[in-house]
């Protein structure tokens, strides 16, 4: 196969399709949907792209494209560990994107959809993250019961199209 071929199979292959990057580490929470988003955030960090604000929302299923605000006590405690986050109505941009200034700064999106399902202990989300154009991942988020906490795992099904001159490294993050 020469290179032009298969670049062009490259480009073709790189948009929406199946990740292979593994989960990072669980991440513990007191309460679902927080257990749900921290698990996003694991994810923060994006072909070094620097995250001037991550941005939290829910959407009313996993198609709609309006975006709620979580509720308030929930946002409190995730700023407590993240000081550039916010809920999607105090963010900087309607959507993620590059926001102007001389680095390459992002806000990113967090986005699960309101209808989960529950079996026993799991209760399973719809995530994605969002940071403008081609930059963002989406898959399922499964909280788990652990005694008093909650256990989350963001299985990344989807990796948003990135241009075939750009890599797209995840690096996860624990807190």
């Amino acid at each position: 196969m020469d290179r032009k071929t298969f670049l062009v199979a490259l480009l073709v292959t790189s948009c929406a399709h199946p990740a292979t990057i593994p989960p990072p580490p669980p991440v513990i929470a007191a309460e679902p949907l927080e257990a749900a988003f921290r698990a996003l955030i694991t994810y923060g960090e994006v072909g070094g792209i620097t995250v001037s604000a991550y941005c939290v929302a829910l959407t009313p299923s996993n198609q709609s494209a309006v975006y709620l605000d979580p509720p308030a006590p929930l946002v409190g405690r995730l700023v407590a560990t993240y000081a550039n986050l916010r809920s999607a109505s105090e963010c900087p941009l309607s959507r993620g994107g590059r926001v102007d200034g001389p680095r390459r700064q992002r806000v990113m999106y967090l986005i699960l959809s309101e209808a989960a399902t529950s079996v026993g202990d799991t209760v399973t989300y719809q995530g994605s993250t969002n940071c403008g154009g081609t930059c963002g991942v989406g898959g399922e988020v499964r909280v788990v019961k652990r005694g008093e906490n909650w256990q989350s795992f963001f299985m990344i099904k989807w990796i948003s199209s990135v241009p075939p001159n750009k890599r797209l490294k995840l690096a996860a993050r624990v807190d």
